[in-house]
């Protein structure tokens, strides 16, 4: 009886072997499995946290070039406006002698309007004859001084200095550029 008694328990211990392995394979595949899904889901957000972040950088580069395309754009803009009254400045210093001389008497009898008697008309050197002569025609009461400083048109100021108009080619341009500017861009890119 020991022996067919041993023979049972032999097979009871080896069915218990059995089974407990069996558990642990099956615990061991679950596991394995969990882990594996696991592993995946990382993969999957390590994945889209690179692609998120290759769009972030993408954005971010398309964003500093379109701003260097801009400021580009806006500094070949602005040399190109530059340029057109570096020529309208260029047309008039180069104007026929009669029509300096027109524009010169427009622009001292505009700057002299509403000075009272005795003020001063600056003006370059060659030009006080003929700005002489306008006093003379418009009956004023004014003193005509060379200056140096005067390349064109002139400066208009009372007898103490204390008000000044200052009427040049220059200062001219530089009245109406931030008008003018607008409208010739409009003009020039719509």
């Amino acid at each position: 009886m020991n022996s067919e008694l041993l023979k049972v328990i032999e097979e009871e211990v080896a069915a218990e072997r059995r089974r407990i392995q069996d558990l642990a394979r099956q615990e061991s595949e679950a596991l394995l499995a969990e882990a594996d899904a696991q592993a995946a889901a990382l993969r999957q957000q390590a994945g889209d946290e690179r692609t998120r972040l290759e769009a972030a950088a993408d954005a971010r580069a398309r964003s500093a070039a379109g701003q260097e395309t801009s400021a580009l754009l806006l500094a070949t803009k602005a040399e190109l406006l530059d340029g057109l009254f570096r020529q309208a400045s260029q047309q008039l210093q180069s104007l026929q002698p009669n029509q300096y001389q027109a524009s010169l008497k427009a622009l001292i009898t505009e700057a002299a309007a509403g000075f009272a008697p005795g003020f001063i008309i600056r003006i370059r050197k060659s030009d006080v004859a003929a700005a002489q002569a306008l006093v003379k025609e418009k009956g004023w009461q004014a003193t005509v001084t060379a200056d140096d400083t005067v390349a064109d048109g002139t400066v208009v100021a009372d007898a103490t200095g204390a008000l000044t108009v200052y009427n040049r080619f220059q200062d001219r341009l530089a009245k109406v550029r931030p008008a003018l500017l607008a409208d010739l861009a409009r003009e020039l890119w719509g």
